[in-house]
């Protein structure tokens, strides 16, 4: 069998597919309606807890498959079961543009009467001035130091495909369209380091993740940084020492649980930062994994939605039992 049926005899038929349109408006000025893609699996338990599962950059929908039956069957009913939804966001994969990001933040700010709780494992706290302020006079904890330190790091020497992302996207699409091999890499650089140390892609995995940006078209995928900081989510903040200072995101008043995983440059985020933009009752670190928890360390992130949706009194989804 050659590689590319395996990949679509181990998709394809794994998930549950549908599309459907939406619309953008009021939060955007694009008033045509949007086709969305996404997968949706059903438990047959009757105290299932509809949760939805959002992707980012550079991942896919495809970043559910390791956790997707492990949430709508768990092992025993003592664990809580889940219906899940994963949409590929607009502009991803085959959901068509316009693209967006940090979408669990605003949805949850937004629209606060459907979003019961969230939890998420890429939630940026940028230091305040005050931060920096005890930073430089050496005041500041271990975890906030390491965190100036990542995110100062980061800004310096890790961020130049961020910055002709979100400043040049299309000149940087017309060489990558010319080229599958040389996107394909491009992909890989930034999944390899996200992944972290200790997982090793295999040829069939690199394609098929850096397919669900090719199928639009490479530009569609680079230009993921420009719309966010023209929408104002990314970089309007003040540079201090190579920092980002100040956070563009909305406060969210229900229930949030974050994990955090050691080879993500944003983990040991201080739970007294992340409870400034949100009511954050939970954080979970772990000492292995990375940004894309769900693919590479699926039983890490399995425990940590069970163990938060699955005390109500923490999580608020009793509410679902009372409709």
């Amino acid at each position: 069998m050659s590689e590319k049926a395996e990949v679509s005899v181990k998709f394809w038929p794994f998930f549950s597919r549908f599309t459907t349109t939406v619309t953008a408006q009021p939060y955007s000025n694009y008033s045509e309606p949007l086709p969305l893609h996404f997968v949706h699996h059903r438990s047959n338990r009757s105290d299932a807890i509809p949760f939805l599962f959002i992707h980012g950059y550079p991942g896919s929908f495809l970043e559910v498959e390791y956790i997707i039956n492990g949430l709508v069957n768990p092992s025993n009913a003592s664990l809580p079961a889940f219906h899940v939804g994963a949409p590929s966001i607009p502009g991803f994969g085959f959901s068509p543009t316009p693209t967006g990001g940090v979408i669990l933040r605003f949805l949850a700010s937004n629209h606060p009467e459907s979003v019961v709780c969230a939890l998420a494992n890429f939630w940026i706290v940028p230091p305040n001035g005050s931060d920096l302020q005890r930073y430089y006079a050496n005041e500041t904890t271990p975890d906030e130091s390491y965190l100036i330190n990542a995110l100062e790091q980061y800004e310096n020497f890790g961020s130049a495909y961020q910055f002709i992302q979100k400043n040049q996207p299309i000149q940087l699409a017309y060489g990558m369209a010319d080229s599958p091999v040389g996107f394909t890499m491009w992909i890989w650089d930034l999944i390899h380091g996200l992944a972290g140390p200790d997982y090793t892609w295999t040829p069939s995995e690199l394609i098929t993740w850096a397919m669900m940006y090719w199928i639009q078209g490479p530009e569609i995928g680079l230009r993921f940084y420009k719309e966010n900081y023209y929408d104002g989510v990314w970089g309007k903040g003040t540079i201090i020492g190579g920092v980002v200072v100040g956070s563009p995101y909305p406060y969210i008043t229900q229930p949030i649980a974050i994990s955090e995983f050691a080879a993500d440059g944003r983990s040991r985020t201080p739970l007294s930062w992340a409870q400034r933009s949100a009511n954050v009752v939970v954080r979970t670190e772990h000492d292995r994994g990375g940004h894309l928890a769900a693919f590479i360390t699926p039983e890490l992130l399995i425990d940590d939605i069970r163990s938060f949706f699955g005390i109500a009194s923490l999580s608020n989804t009793g509410a679902f039992r009372r409709r």
